[in-house]
């Protein structure tokens, strides 16, 4: 059975009652060459200014679902958009615009956060999307790509605006894993700098689009174990999947070795995998089996610009876990690994510094911490009508 959080995350809340975005008249553009100047903050030669953005699913019929912008690495609360319970993760665009797929008045669209202080209402860009995505991502000429569950595929969209009609995809992603059985649907999809595209899915799996392929190649098999909960692009350009939970056992010769030895006694799981142009390069293991640091169901995943890796686990009825990965290693580095209380499901993300993010679902808590240590930075409460935290990113 999965895991409390995992359903949080990929169930989507679908039976929360809706309150709908807003959805914005004016002829505010969205990407690329239709950029507004004023949806962004850049800084003198260098890229966006990033944000922590936070996805609280809220609770139902009582306090609404709200996507929260904090500066890093101060944590401070810059402002709030109203969303409904079935939200997806944030994706954005080249200038740091933060969009998110969410049900409004008519579908399922794609909304546009404004970069603004206090309370801002979502601008509706365009509907039309059959039905809930987890995942919202943006590819190489400013297109959207969202994860299809109720269809087993996933579909692009142009980023012009249009709110008068639903949108036509324009393309529709299936093959490889999706739909195996009649029962392997997507959950993730994230596009690399070359414009390929991966997909995740509910058993574990990883299906393979080439630039410019609408045919699925299987990139990680399915049937290892729990839903892909998470997918990120790395600064090299590769991808980083994590999943679970029940993710498969893996026997090592000892305690110290990460070395796969089939006749091994000690047992490690396997919960995330590194793709490189569609071929599996790295895998991502647990500690071992009997340590209090255990956890096989990777829920969040970050990676720093110097390699170095977070992962934020959770099972049911025991501590949820930050595991730390140096550069190149695939098994995590225990001495900088630690836990948190029951439940946590801890969401992980790193800023251009190194400074390394983690929430704290069960205590509704945001801390930083100096990248590659334990030793924190600071550490907010959020506001009272900003609860259950779902999802959580750093623009680029």
């Amino acid at each position: 059975m999965g895991s409390l959080f995992s359903r949080i995350a990929f169930l989507g809340f679908v039976g929360l009652a809706i309150s709908a975005c807003s959805s914005g008249s004016s002829a505010n553009p969205t990407l690329g060459a239709n950029d507004s100047p004023a949806q962004s903050t850049r800084r003198a030669g260098m890229g966006p200014t990033q944000y922590l953005y936070v996805y609280n699913v809220g609770i139902a019929g009582s306090i609404p679902g709200e996507y929260a912008r904090y500066s890093v690495p101060d944590l401070s609360l810059q402002e709030t958009s109203e969303a409904d319970g079935l939200g997806s993760r944030v994706a954005f665009s080249a200038t740091g615009q933060p969009f998110f797929v969410d049900e409004g008045t008519s579908a399922f669209g794609v909304y546009l956060m404004p970069i603004a202080k206090g309370s801002v209402s979502a601008k509706e860009q365009f509907y039309g999307i059959p039905c809930h995505a987890y995942t919202l991502s943006t590819g190489l000429r400013g297109n959207f790509y969202v994860d299809q569950y109720c269809s087993a595929n996933a579909l692009e969209y142009s980023p012009r605006k249009d709110t008068k009609n639903p949108k036509k995809p324009l393309a529709t992603f299936a093959g490889g894993n999706l739909g195996k059985s009649g029962i392997t649907d997507s959950t993730n999809a994230v596009v690399d700098p070359r414009g390929d595209l991966y997909v995740g899915d509910n058993r574990g799996g990883v299906t393979y689009f080439a630039a410019g392929s609408k045919k699925g190649v299987v990139a990680y098999e399915t049937g290892y174990g729990g839903y892909v909960n998470q997918m990120v692009v790395d600064q090299k350009g590769d991808v980083w999947s994590v999943h679970g939970p029940d993710a498969a056992a893996v026997y090592f010769k000892n305690k110290t070795s990460c070395v796969v030895d089939k006749k091994g006694t000690i047992v490690r799981n396997e919960f995330g995998e590194r793709f490189s142009k569609g071929k599996l390069v790295q895998h991502l293991y647990t500690t071992t089996s009997d340590s209090p640091l255990f956890s096989d169901n990777g829920v969040s995943i970050a990676v720093a610009k110097d390699g170095r890796v977070y992962t934020g686990n959770q099972n049911n009825g025991i501590p949820g876990v930050v595991l730390d990965f140096d550069s190149g290693h695939s098994c995590p580095n225990d001495g900088l690994s630690f836990a948190l209380e029951d439940g946590a499901n801890p969401l992980v993300a790193v800023d251009a510094s190194g400074t390394y993010y983690v929430t704290d679902y069960e205590n509704n808590t945001i801390a930083a911490y100096a990248g590659g240590t334990t030793k924190q930075l600071k550490q907010i409460t959020q506001p009272s009508g900003v609860i259950n935290i779902t999802y959580a990113a750093i623009n680029p």
